[in-house]
Parts: C-alpha cells; sequence; structure tokens
C-alpha cells in the first residue's frame, strides 16, 4: 500500500479520539513505553491536556506499576506499547489484573494485516496474546475514512465499561497501524468533546431472600465470627461499621486494611478457631492465612460470603450462602436488617507477650521488623507487602497500636516479581508516602523498577536474608542435597551500590533498635530510601516457631497461598 499523507493523519485521527474517549470516561493515567509503532497512541496521549503520562523502558515494570495505581484508585490506567515482545511482557500484570479483579486498560499497537506471517520485523501474533485473562479484547483494523470513528470512540467508552465491571479486570485493545504513523504536520485532529457513550453501572444490592435468610441464621447461631478478606480501598469503611455493629469476633486479614490499628473485637486465628463458630460471615476476597482458612473449613455450621463479583472463590469447597453485591450496600443493609448486640464484644487480642519475647532479642528478625513497621508508620502514609514471608508475617505480626493505613498486596496470583513497580504506583495513586516492605528475591526480580522510585515517595525495606528463605518453613528444607542450591539459592549479594546507582538514599541496619531509628529517618525524608535488613535466617525461623507457638498457632505458614 503507497505511503499516504492520509494515513498518517488518520492514523493520529483515531488514536486521538480513542485517548480522548478513555478520559471523557475517567481514564486520565496513561504508562507509556517508548516504541515506533504506537507513535500515533504516544503522540495523541502526550498531547492530551487531561492525560498524565508516565514513561518507563520497560513495558514489564510499567505494567505493575498501572497495576498500583489501579489498586490504590480502583480506576484502570492506560498502558501503551509498541508492537511485539513489548507486548508480551504486559502479561504477568495482566494475569495479576485478572485474578486479583483490578481494572487495567492495555492498548497495544500492532502491524497491519499484510505484515501479518511475513517474516516482517518485530511482528508476533497479538491476537488475543492474553488468552482468558482479559474481560474483553477487540482489535481496531486500520485506520480508514470509510469507517466512522465515532466507531473508535464507542469502542474506547466500552472497553473502559467492561475494565470496571463485576468483576472488574484488564482490557486489550490491539490497534494496526500502517506507515507514515503521524502527518508531517502532525497536528491534532479535532475530537468531539465529552463522552459518546454514557454507561451507568448496574445497581448492586443484595437480594431482600438473601438478606431474609441471613438473618435467620444469625439468630439460629449461638457462636459467630466475621472475617473480613481482601478488600478494595472503598470497602473497608463499611466492613469497618460493621464489624462495630456486629461486635462478633473479628479475623482481619492483612490484606483487608482492618488487620493494622485496633479495628473493634479483633482476634487472632488461634483464638478464632478456639471459638469453633457455627456461623461464619466471611466478607471480601481471598485469605493469607491457612489457620483462619482451615478455620472456615472445618465450621460446625454455615459458612456465608459475599463478594462484588460472581467468580468462585471457595478452595475448600464450603460456601452454604453466596451472596453478591456492592460490599458497602452489603454491610449497611446487615447494619440495618440486624439489631446491634446488647453483650458485651469479646476482648481485643493482646501483643503483651509477642512485644515481651522480641525486647529479649536484639537481632532483627522478619517478625520484628514488621511488627516495627506496623507500630511506627504513620497515618498519613500507605503499606505495600511483598508476598512469600513479608505479607504472612505482617499478617501474623503487627502490633495494633499503629496507625490504620491503607494496604496494597497484590494476593491475585501472589507472584514475587514487579512488586517495586508496583508499590510505585500504588503511591501514585495513594498519593501517600508508601513503605514496601519486599523480600531480597523478589527485590533481585525488580531491580530495573528502582527508577521509578526516584518519582514517587518510597521507604523500601529489604529484608535480605540471602535467598527464598521462605523455604526454610517447608519440608524440602530437609533435604540438605538438593536445599540450598535448588531451592534456596544465596545469592550473597547487597543492596548497597544498587540503591546508589538509582540515586536513593540507603542504610544498612542488622538490629531491631537501629532500624527503627532508621525508619523513622527514612519518613521523614523527602527522597526515597532503601533500608536493607540483614536476617539471620535459622534466627529468624525459630523466632518465627516460638512467636507462633506463644500464640496458639499452626507454626507452618507456608501452607496456603
Amino acid at each position: 500500500m503507497p505511503h499516504t499523507r492520509e494515513t498518517g493523519a488518520g492514523n493520529l485521527h483515531w488514536a486521538t479520539a480513542l485517548l480522548s474517549e478513555l478520559a471523557a470516561h475517567g481514564a486520565t493515567y496513561a504508562c507509556l513505553s517508548p516504541g515506533s509503532r504506537c507513535t500515533p497512541l504516544t503522540v495523541a496521549a502526550a498531547r492530551n491536556e487531561t492525560i498524565e503520562t508516565l514513561v518507563h523502558h520497560d513495558e514489564r515494570a510499567a505494567a505493575f506499576h498501572a497495576l498500583g495505581y489501579a489498586r490504590a484508585t480502583g480506576r484502570p490506567a492506560v498502558l501503551i506499547s509498541t508492537s511485539g515482545t513489548a507486548v508480551a511482557n504486559y502479561l504477568p500484570a495482566v494475569v495479576e489484573a485478572a485474578v486479583g479483579h483490578l481494572p487495567l486498560l492495555v492498548i497495544t499497537a500492532d502491524r497491519p494485516p499484510e505484515l501479518r506471517q511475513t517474516g516482517a520485523n518485530q511482528t508476533i501474533d497479538q491476537i488475543r496474546i492474553f488468552g482468558d485473562y482479559t474481560r474483553w479484547y477487540f482489535e481496531l483494523p486500520c485506520p480508514t475514512s470509510d469507517i466512522d470513528v465515532d466507531m473508535v470512540r464507542s469502542t474506547a467508552a466500552q472497553a473502559v465499561y467492561r475494565s470496571n465491571g463485576a468483576p472488574a479486570g484488564p482490557v486489550h485493545l490491539n490497534c494496526m497501524f500502517r506507515e507514515p504513523f503521524l502527518p508531517e504536520d502532525a497536528d491534532l485532529p479535532a475530537v468531539a468533546a465529552g463522552p459518546k457513550t454514557t454507561y451507568y453501572p448496574p445497581v448492586r444490592s443484595p437480594a431482600p431472600e438473601a438478606l431474609d435468610t441471613l438473618a435467620g441464621l444469625i439468630a439460629d447461631s449461638t457462636s459467630r465470627l466475621l472475617v473480613a478478606g481482601e478488600l478494595r480501598q472503598a470497602d473497608v469503611p463499611a466492613v469497618r461499621r460493621l464489624a462495630e455493629h456486629l461486635q462478633w469476633p473479628l479475623y482481619a486479614d492483612i490484606a483487608s486494611g482492618l488487620r493494622l490499628g485496633a479495628p473493634p473485637c479483633r482476634v487472632t486465628a488461634a483464638a478464632a478457631a478456639a471459638a469453633s463458630p457455627d456461623l461464619v460471615l466471611h466478607v471480601g476476597g481471598k485469605l493469607v492465612s491457612k489457620q483462619i482458612q482451615n478455620t472456615v473449613a472445618a465450621c460446625r455450621g454455615t459458612v456465608v460470603q459475599a463478594l462484588d463479583h460472581c467468580e468462585r472463590q471457595d478452595p475448600d469447597h464450603r460456601t452454604n450462602l453466596r451472596i453478591e453485591a456492592d460490599i458497602p450496600a452489603l454491610c449497611d443493609a446487615v447494619r440495618t436488617g440486624i439489631p446491634q448486640p446488647t453483650a458485651s464484644p469479646p476482648e481485643a487480642v493482646s501483643d503483651k507477650a509477642v512485644d515481651e519475647l522480641l525486647a529479649a532479642d536484639s537481632c532483627a528478625s522478619e517478625a520484628s521488623i514488621a511488627r516495627a513497621v506496623a507500630r511506627q508508620i504513620p497515618a498519613t502514609g500507605a503499606l505495600f507487602l511483598g508476598n512469600s514471608m513479608p505479607v504472612r508475617n505482617m499478617d501474623l505480626f503487627a502490633s495494633t497500636d499503629g496507625a490504620a493505613v491503607p494496604v496494597g498486596v497484590n494476593r491475585g496470583a501472589s507472584g514475587i516479581d514487579g512488586l517495586i513497580a508496583t508499590a510505585s504506583g500504588f503511591a501514585k495513586g495513594m498519593q501517600r508516602h508508601v513503605t514496601l516492605l519486599i523480600g531480597d528475591v523478589s527485590c533481585l526480580h525488580d531491580l530495573s523498577s528502582l527508577a521509578l522510585a526516584q518519582h514517587h515517595r518510597l521507604t523500601i525495606v529489604i529484608l535480605n536474608n540471602d535467598g527464598g528463605g521462605i523455604f526454610g518453613h517447608l519440608p524440602i528444607a530437609e533435604r540438605t542435597d538438593v536445599f540450598e542450591n535448588y531451592f534456596l539459592t544465596p545469592h550473597g549479594r547487597r543492596f548497597e551500590h544498587t540503591a546508589t546507582m538509582f540515586e536513593l538514599n540507603y542504610v544498612h541496619t542488622g538490629t531491631t533498635e537501629n532500624f527503627r531509628q532508621a525508619y523513622e529517618d527514612a519518613l521523614n525524608s523527602d527522597a526515597s530510601t532503601i533500608i536493607e535488613v540483614t536476617i539471620d535466617r535459622q534466627h529468624s525461623i525459630d523466632t518465627h516457631r516460638r512467636l507462633v507457638e506463644l500464640e496458639g498457632g499452626n507454626a507452618d505458614p507456608c501452607n496456603g497461598p
């Protein structure tokens, strides 16, 4: 096909219409990575006054950054990439968005039909490249005056709506462009203001029959337990009000946003199990604690689960009643329909014994650092937790006398990749100083994302136990012939020079007391800081086991998600 000025003008016209419509529906944050085929999309985003842009060289990290932004705000960010393997680098974040129910708009540039399967450079099969992990896939044809640009605008509106739906998740628009990518003058064409199509989301109130059934179950039960699983930031206040109203024992998962601070009636997993509930009301998504999962599975009565989407989250197949509704609407309906009890609420969890055990040991452990962070993090901050041991230790050992701050986790697929990038996006969306608690192997996975820490205030606490310390809690640790080389994989590295490379503040410590001072200094700094804590692996494992035994729980933290 001949290269014409009309081709470049059409490319820019369609790209401008696409980005303008996305912005009109609230998608005003775009994460771009440099590339040629996506030139029309990049120029349209850069020149749109309502869109804020972030440019990062690594598509994988840009996607995780967008994921963190969505987790903080509940709104989708726009991802823009060129063609080829650049697109494939989005896959890990797309998987996490799909399984974690986070909105994401993936806009990829592609070759035109005549260049596919011809050996053309930087051309791969991008059609449905993310498989079933997208909520919707649509391929836009090469721009042409034969198709009204309103088709592009309508497609963009549908993309945002589908991404925000129930369940929320990633949407992929694949956009074919021919060269030349821009007209010679590169002027922006006029695009109609305002959204092309206005969508009103459906009202998702709980069914009256479900509320009546729940009221009957409550009346017939004698021992009740409220379990708060992973929640969106917007859902946390409503679940807190529900807990205050019901005054049932509350097990608050670290991903619920109710674990930190002192939520009403909070109990440990061991105390919840000892109560032998005959009614469990599980509000929200997945749980970190295997022990509380076992308690729910062993419930001798009825398990009620309330979620805001249709997907099954019941690995033990124990749910008896499932209520699908917006979480705030459900909580308000239950508070209205269920009288507040007159009996005294259960005693909140006591931290005294844990404090005494940790105070007798000056060496830093994963438990002591998690506890220090929970106690010192300011109310104006936010917390992001790495997978593997950091999220488990915070769930188990966080103190209750600190601030109740927003908490972010990637517990959809629970991977250890992209955590620094996700935390930077969480900081962007929350507009807060974020503390990231992360292991050394997770940090090595995502070193290039430290470039993002220069632009968003992060305190990155690296728990360096020289390898995959979580495997030390598993039976494979007893197989000494393979354990160290194939599972633990010690690397012998420190992160001081890495901090220098990315122009970040750096502090190293090996004691909990020194960490507290370093953490306080980092919180008061305007620059992002890496605090590297050297952890003796066996000492940390032994401390973990003593603490869990002290609370009467299961010492194996890894027999679960």
